[in-house]
């Protein structure tokens, strides 16, 4: 029997949690060229008829409509030892939340550049056309933080995680509550934690948010509970009160104005994504200090360090058949 070739080397596991584990593998192509990749694979305990597979294909449909250079690139399905996984480009570096410590923060000029290259994925996801229908997509992300945005050593900007995003252009398979979720608490619109609204202006105050981190080093609302969000979602003077006084510590003006429009209360008063856009470049090109790509330039990143995560598959190989061996067992 012809030695069946090797489809991925799983080389790193670099995160886990309910859903299952991502991991960094090098892929090998039919060519012979590898190329590094992220997989991330379910939890055996998922059948293809539950939510979280659902959400999963999702999420891979969804990104396979955005070729953007901001948002992360997809590569296929696969299976492993019949569990379903996606593929896709590998970003190193490091999330924006590493970046939102009081001790860890970038310069002001380069956070005002990465929300306008989000901005402008945020835009583009939702101005670009379906391949089949010719429609826009009117996409939706609904899961906009520093933990989503992903930071490369090349000075690289990516917008990840669609898995909870909604176009009006697919129906989505995922059904149950977990493709209900809306955003993460801290980052929710006032009129998604109120009353369940959402749109594209739900994204544009999630990204303000996270600016708002990414200058200041803690959340918008600080350790208040979700109670307390809710309440100033119910309040438009109250919020707007708290707007005021948590934006005064911001000391640039232009940059504080366009944080005041993106975390307005009402999504009418919110720039759409594509004017975000516009206004961070503008902003840039008049800021003192280092851009986003300067800064990276400068920038010591420090020696990366394993996952501390363990897994079975690390130092395994993934078959054409979608069957793991052990690594030493396949030639390359």
């Amino acid at each position: 029997m012809a030695q069946e070739r090797l489809a991925f080397t799983f080389r790193e596991c670099l995160g886990a949690g309910g859903f299952g584990e991502v991991y960094l593998a090098s892929q090998h192509t039919a060519g012979g060229i590898k190329r590094l990749v992220a997989v991330k694979v379910l939890s055996g305990e998922f059948d293809d008829d539950s939510d979280a597979v659902r959400r999963l294909r999702d999420e891979g449909q969804i990104l396979a409509m955005l070729a953007h250079p901001a948002i992360l690139g997809v590569h296929q399905f696969t299976r492993v030892n019949n569990r379903l996984a996606l593929v896709t480009e590998y970003v190193e570096g490091f999330d924006l939340g590493s970046f939102c410590a009081p001790d860890t923060l970038m310069p002001p000029r380069a956070a005002v550049g990465i929300v306008g290259v989000v901005a402008d994925a945020l835009d583009f996801a939702w101005r670009t056309h379906h391949p089949e229908t010719g429609r826009p997509l009117h996409l939706i992300h609904r899961d906009i933080k520093p933990e989503n945005i992903r930071l490369s050593l090349t000075g690289q900007v990516k917008l990840l995680d669609f898995g909870i995003a909604r176009t009006t252009e697919m129906t989505r398979q995922a059904k149950t509550a977990m493709g209900d979720v809306l955003m993460t608490p801290g980052y929710g619109a006032p009129e998604a934690l109120a009353f369940g609204v959402t749109g594209p202006k739900v994204d544009v105050y999630a990204l303000g948010a996270t600016l708002f981190r990414m200058l200041q080093g803690e959340r918008f609302y600080g350790k208040r509970p979700i109670e307390f969000h809710l309440a100033l979602a119910l309040d438009t003077q109250d919020y707007a009160e708290f707007l005021a006084e948590r934006l005064a510590r911001v000391r640039h003006g232009a940059t504080r104005d366009l944080l005041s429009s993106m975390m307005a209360h009402a999504p009418e008063h919110r720039p759409s994504a594509g004017s975000v856009c516009e206004q961070s470049e503008t902003i840039v090109n008049r800021m003192g200090g280092p851009t986003y790509a300067q800064w990276t330039r400068e920038y010591h990143a420090p020696a990366h360090e394993p996952s501390n995560v363990s897994s079975p598959l690390e130092g395994m190989s993934l078959t054409s058949a979608g069957e793991v061996v052990n690594s030493g067992s396949l030639g390359a």
